[in-house]
């Protein structure tokens, strides 16, 4: 706190012996307060960045955050791994060399992994439990081909269809509900709705709403445009995200039975990111960074970059963003008065996929198209001691 200041406009600048400066001017008024607001300094570039593991082909994030799920390709390492994303520890968990994954979908608890994958005797479905390190083999009706299974709410149901009908499994006793027929692509979930994508007689997609406490369908008049690729992105536990690819469009749906209002469309969007706020998320367009308040429906511009972005991330509950493009890791600020900064976090040999930031902030592991780094958010500070004075 610096006080008795004249009013006019001030440059500030900190910065420590590993950190890259903030910078800013800001201006002090009459009577009034001046505030830096949250200032993180960010360590200085790192051109010759952390490798963890080469070979990596694919990767998950649990729900919770905790956990990365990744797979190596080849070498003595070959097999599914779990990252602990804050301690950067790895554990081995299964390997089968004559099985094709299809699909993996962690649980809502983030304790179980569900596998779809092709063997040699046809396609099959394991539950893998983390925390008994246990593989158990799903026994699914045997007319179920060309399945597409999800998680339910919890871990008690599964959902799987065979592009022709829609059903309900429960693991407990093994017994199957036919809920829905129809032709479908996909489905997803959330608060006693099946949001089902559908498919047209002219080939084109459409978006249907089943109550799971009747098994009948919501009228709507609001849902996605007749399209020729939905998908269903990331989702939190409030809203489930959808995308029409063809149209650069993003729906966000949540359940009729909740809320009234329960479709969002926001156009012009490749790629989301949801923040720890739920009221929060941050779009991307591949040259543009903006981030959405769900409530107030207001979009708000933070970067326009002129090459593609390829992963972006809010960072916590502070004022920043990490976001990738090429082979470089950068972060820019929020906080538009003055110049808008941005810092150089380090650069990679290939260009980036993806992010995954730790609960506590203090680390990164980015994934390129081969290799798995990790790159220390928190520079460190060390403090000149003042000398001691000799003794007589």
């Amino acid at each position: 706190t610096i006080q008795s200041l004249q009013p006019g406009n001030y440059d500030v600048r900190l910065q420590t012996n590993n950190s890259q400066p903030w910078h800013k001017t800001l201006a002090v008024k009459p009577s009034l307060v001046t505030f830096t607001g949250q200032v993180r300094l960010w360590p200085i570039t790192n051109h010759q960045p952390t490798k963890i593991y080469e070979a990596v082909d694919y990767t998950l994030q649990s729900p919770n955050g905790q956990n990365l799920l990744y797979h190596i390709s080849s070498g003595i390492n070959y097999g599914w791994w779990l990252l602990n994303l804050t301690s950067g520890k790895s554990l081995f968990l299964n390997r089968q060399t004559a099985a094709t994954y299809t699909k993996l979908e962690w649980s809502p608890n983030s304790r179980q992994i569900l596998i779809n994958q092709n063997t040699t005797t046809g396609p099959t479905i394991q539950i893998m439990d983390l925390e008994k390190n246990t593989l158990e083999l799903v026994t699914l009706p045997t007319a179920a081909t060309n399945l597409i299974v999800h998680w339910g709410k919890n871990e008690s149901n599964l959902y799987f269809s065979n592009h022709t009908e829609l059903y309900q499994f429960n693991l407990s006793n093994e017994t199957v509900k036919s809920i829905w027929r129809g032709k479908l692509i996909d489905f997803k979930i959330n608060n006693e709705v099946a949001f089902i994508i559908t498919t047209n007689q002219n080939s084109s997609s459409t978006l249907k709403l089943l109550n799971l406490n009747n098994l009948q369908i919501i009228p709507t008049t609001d849902g996605p445009m007749a399209t020729t690729n939905l998908t269903f992105l990331n989702h939190s536990d409030a809203w489930v995200t959808l995308f029409a690819e063809d149209r650069h469009t993003l729906y966000l749906l949540r359940s009729p039975l909740i809320n009234q209002e329960y479709i969002k469309t926001l156009p012009e969007v490749t790629g989301l990111d949801w923040s720890i706020n739920p009221d929060q998320i941050l779009l991307t367009n591949n040259f543009e960074l903006w981030r959405y308040t769900i409530s107030t429906n207001k979009l708000d511009l933070i970067l326009r970059m002129s090459k593609p972005l390829t992963a972006a991330r809010l960072y916590q509950n502070e004022p920043y963003i990490l976001f990738a493009s090429d082979n470089n890791l950068w972060t820019v600020e929020l906080d538009t008065r003055d110049q808008q900064q941005q810092w150089l976090l380090a650069t990679y040999p290939k260009p980036i996929k993806n992010l995954f930031i730790d609960q506590s902030g203090k680390t990164v592991t980015v994934q390129t198209a081969d290799a798995l780094y990790r790159v220390n958010l928190s520079p460190t500070i060390t403090l000149n001691q003042p000398a001691v004075p000799p003794t007589n």
